[in-house]
């Protein structure tokens, strides 16, 4: 962090000539962008070590030019969303999936869940997160679930959407650099990820899991949900636990995620006994060695 310290020096300038100067964004972009060559320079003029020469800097703006593919498939989101705005597709859509599900909480956020990695396929998390909360966003807000909760929610699977096959971007880069199977590495991440399909739509449930209600009831949920992701990430991840265990570890950590009292009590008897069963059949495996 300390020989690294001075790349943080664009970020300030954008800052300070974004909201005190309220410049246009263009120049915002630009003075940062200066920042850090003028920091580069600096930096590498006090550190010999780290001597900048004319090729580095080549480098840099080559490195920069992922942040254009970016820029680019989030201005054809903007364009999608006004269209979307302009023919009031969106409301027909949002209305169509209301009237499938007929409100059903549960129904309406599994296939809320569906778009949203439908739209991630090669897509970027935030133009999809962008594109699909303005077509669900509304429609369940009007069933009553909190705003932060929907935008968590959409925004989440949106991020999920890069891993899930068979388009799953991120899983295929990662793939690429760890010269593995892309298919095998994104079941992989699927699998990994395991927890975090669940987490939203008990969030939905259960708002003090999104910071919302009293102290008491926040920590109430927490604490039930972090054992219980524990438990789940043990049950399928950790090869060593031997596999009835792992079974019940899942289900354990499966009923500490519901947001109930009952559920959440449950889970962790049922957690405390995986422990117990997983230490009873590594001592039984090691008496047969």
């Amino acid at each position: 962090i300390k020989r690294q310290s001075y790349l943080i020096i664009p970020v300030p300038v954008l800052v300070y000539t974004l909201v005190v100067q309220q410049a246009p964004i263009i120049n915002c972009v630009l003075w940062s962008i200066f920042a850090s060559l003028l920091a580069g320079y600096a930096n590498s003029y006090l550190n010999k070590k780290k001597y900048m020469k004319p090729r580095h800097y080549v480098d840099a703006v080559y490195g920069g030019s992922v942040v254009i593919r970016i820029t680019a498939v989030t201005a054809a989101a903007g364009i999608i969303i006004s269209m979307i705005m302009m023919t009031g597709i969106g409301v027909k859509l949002g209305g169509i999936l209301f009237m499938i599900t007929g409100g059903h909480y549960f129904l309406t956020l599994l296939l809320c869940a569906l778009l949203s990695l439908i739209l991630g396929c090669g897509m970027p998390a935030l133009p999809a997160y962008v594109i699909t909360a303005a077509v669900m966003a509304p429609v369940l807000e009007d069933m009553g679930i909190p705003p932060i909760v929907v935008h968590y929610f959409i925004f989440l699977f949106s991020s999920l959407s890069t891993i899930t096959p068979p388009v799953a971007i991120s899983a295929y880069t990662a793939a690429g650099i760890a010269e593995s199977d892309p298919l095998k590495t994104a079941l992989q991440a699927v699998k990994i990820a395991g927890v975090g399909w669940i987490v939203p739509f008990m969030m939905v449930y259960s708002p003090p899991l999104a910071m919302m209600g009293t102290p008491f009831q926040i920590v109430a949920a927490l604490i039930p949900t972090f054992i219980g992701g524990y438990a789940m990430a043990r049950g399928l991840m950790y090869r060593r636990v031997p596999k009835p265990a792992r079974l019940v570890f899942f289900i354990g950590g499966l009923m500490g995620i519901i947001p109930e009292y009952f559920t959440d009590i449950l889970g962790m008897v049922v957690i405390v006994c995986a422990f117990l069963l997983e230490r009873w059949l590594l001592k039984r495996e090691a008496r047969k060695v």
